[in-house]
């Protein structure tokens, strides 16, 4: 398959999560970096907001009703932000010129070629599949917003219950977008997953790390240039969370965050030549984090977590700010009854919003002072990445040095504090108060560390510039430390680029995304047969297979129902009976009575073998070719095809 096929759908996902927050950043004021960098988080909240509307609304969610629906919501959005800022202007903010945002292009168009490149190397055909547990769920969780038009999140975590029951709750932003790419683009569910993933790791990312720097040093040369070359040099993310998992919903929230706090920095007024009024930006903030919620709510809690610092920084500064101007006592305890309140709803959502101690069963991977090794020299996966190690540890000197974001280093120290805790706290009520947020998955506290270690870097970059820049006057000095800052950045992201830290990384997601006889989710030989299944099974039957061999995926993939679409969740009783007893089916049985119940008339055999090896299969599915009620249909070696013929 030619890689030109990704192409539509990497264009339909880029117009899907900038267009419509564009349209509204715009309205608000914004412009350039801030504009771009916002319009991913206003359009999460967008497709939220519709998502859930549509579902209570009982409204059939569709390309064109989305876009229908999309349209309305921001022409509103924006029609009342335009009328009430006519009213009320909002004071003139810092405009950048038009260097700066060629820069911006240049740093995130470098960006996206590096992780496109990186990610793509992994995937050797654009169609590649991860071969891990979460795929099942996500890959048939777009199959069912494209087939059933149904993208009601209060719904949708259990996609079998969806059709005969109520489901439940689960946060579905990722799959919206990513069922919309697949409409808009006309590609298949594969190729429009990782056109997504291209968009999330090679543009949300890279533009919210650019406003984030651009909201804390200001329309600086190097500093921009530099944020989007750091932003793809880290093994951490976006690929860890393209490998791992696979955990396409946390990958789109972490993308969504550099963004959301730069928004909060400008929103505090501790941002450099500022380009959006603080009064704007925390009603954008505010908007925001709908979406982010709605992409994965440990993203929710992590923007919490790692803002924490920045609003201790903005309450004690207005605390001391009142007290200078002899503010009365009354109004210094207002505001501590204030930063009290917001103290206590924080604490509240970071022990109220997490799953169940039952999901958070990861244990401990390191002791106490590798763990810290570890940390600090980002080699918490991989092998130490010294170059961006070093530039995020000059950040923090120059953080002290100039007096300024030093919020940033208490966020570094705060992500630290919860890794390590992770990497050494054995199994237990007092890790799951700690982690459980992140399901006591360190992965997931792994992948936090480049949102604070990006602008860390960057800053040190941007030090080492004005070090040169202050050794004299006039433009050749100026020049100087710009051309010193740009060499350090290059030098620093060919190490990395070339590095081990990220070698490693690309070695595991390469084998997360390999196809071959004895891959971990679905081989080769099954692919094929999965690709075959069209043209030799009719679009309205229903196929029985055990979702741990990968054989559910056919929904995905082939477009035909799978009886069971995900690994986890309830099984009626004709489920589970079909599930352990199909190989034993004899006319006339139970067997047969449950496959009437559930309208299946095909079977598919992908053998002994699941996703994690043979323990936790569903022995009924395998070994098919001795039940009286199948008849094969078609096979790829082991893999095999049958069409249920004796049970009628």
């Amino acid at each position: 398959m030619s890689w030109w096929v990704i192409v539509p759908a990497v264009v339909a996902a880029a117009v899907v999560v900038l267009l419509p927050g564009l349209v509204i950043a715009y309205a608000a004021t914004a412009r350039g970096i801030t504009a771009w960098g916002l319009a991913p988080l206003l359009s999460m909240t967008v497709f939220g907001v519709v998502s859930l509307g549509f579902g209570v609304g009982h409204i059939p969610f569709t390309g064109v009703s989305a876009a229908i629906g999309t349209a309305v919501v921001v022409v509103v959005v924006a029609g009342v932000l335009l009328l009430v800022l006519r009213r009320r202007p909002a004071p003139p903010e810092h405009r950048d010129r038009s260097w700066t945002n060629v820069a911006v292009v240049v740093t995130v168009l470098i960006a996206l070629v590096a992780f496109g490149i990186r990610f793509g190397s992994a995937l050797v055909h654009p169609d590649a599949i991860s071969q891990t547990f979460d795929d099942v769920f996500h890959l048939n969780g777009v199959r069912y917003i494209v087939d059933t038009h149904d993208a009601n999140p209060l719904t949708f975590i259990n996609l079998n219950a969806a059709f005969g029951g109520p489901g439940g709750f689960y946060p579905n932003l990722w799959h919206v977008i990513a069922s919309l790419t697949t409409l808009y683009s006309g590609a298949s569910i594969p190729v429009a997953v990782n056109a997504l993933s291209i968009v999330i790791g090679g543009l949300i990312w890279p533009l919210g790390c650019v406003l984030l720097v651009r909201s804390i040093l200001g329309p600086r040369i190097v500093a921009l240039l530099a944020t989007g070359i750091i932003s793809a040099s880290f093994a951490a993310f976006p690929l860890l969370l393209v490998t791992y998992g696979v955990l396409y919903p946390n990958l789109l929230g972490l993308a969504a965050l550099p963004a959301a706090l730069g928004l909060l920095v400008l929103a505090t007024g501790f941002a450099k030549k500022s380009t959006l009024a603080p009064g704007l930006a925390w009603i954008a903030f505010v908007a925001a984090l709908p979406g982010i919620a709605m992409a994965h709510p440990n993203a929710f809690v992590s923007l919490l977590v790692v803002g924490f610092p920045l609003l201790f920084a903005f309450g004690w500064r207005w605390f001391r700010s009142a007290r200078e101007q002899g503010a009365s006592r009354r109004s210094l305890w207002l505001g501590g009854v204030v930063a009290a309140a917001v103290l206590a709803v924080g604490l509240a959502i970071f022990f109220v919003v997490r799953p169940p101690q039952i999901s958070a069963t990861w244990g401990p991977t390191k002791t106490l002072w590798p763990a810290v090794f570890a940390a600090v020299t980002n080699g918490q996966d991989t092998p130490p990445a010294i170059a961006v190690t070093v530039l995020s540890l000059l950040g923090v000197v120059a953080a002290f040095v100039t007096r300024r974001n030093r919020w940033l280093v208490g966020s570094l120290v705060i992500v630290w504090f919860f890794y390590i805790a992770t990497a050494i706290m054995w199994e237990g009520g007092w890790r799951y108060t700690v982690t459980g947020t992140w399901y006591s998955d360190i992965h997931r506290l792994i992948a936090l560390g480049p949102l604070v270690l990006v602008p860390l870097a960057v800053m040190g970059v941007q030090w080492l510039a004005d070090l040169v820049t202050a050794r004299g006057s006039g433009r050749r000095w100026v020049v100087a430390g710009t051309t010193v800052g740009i060499a350090v950045t290059l030098v620093a992201a060919v190490l990395a680029q070339t590095g081990p830290a990220l070698a490693s990384m690309s070695g595991w997601a390469t084998s997360s995304f390999s196809m071959g006889p004895d891959s971990w989710l679905l081989s080769s030989n099954e692919r094929a047969l999965i690709d075959r299944v069209p043209s030799e099974v009719p679009k309205d039957a229903v196929i029985a297979g055990d979702p741990w061999t990968g054989a559910s995926l056919v929904w995905a993939l082939a477009d035909r129902r799978s009886m069971v679409p995900h690994i986890y969740g309830p099984r009626n009783d004709a489920q589970a009976l079909i599930l352990a007893r199909l190989r034993y089916a004899t006319p006339g049985s139970d067997v047969c009575t449950a496959l009437n119940e559930e309208h299946v008339t095909y079977a598919l055999d992908f053998g002994s073998k699941g996703v994690f090896g043979t323990g936790q299969i569903n022995k009924g599915m395998n070994g098919l070719s001795g039940s009286t009620v199948l008849t094969l249909v078609d096979h790829d070696g082991p893999a095999a095809l049958y069409k249920v013929t004796g049970c009628d």
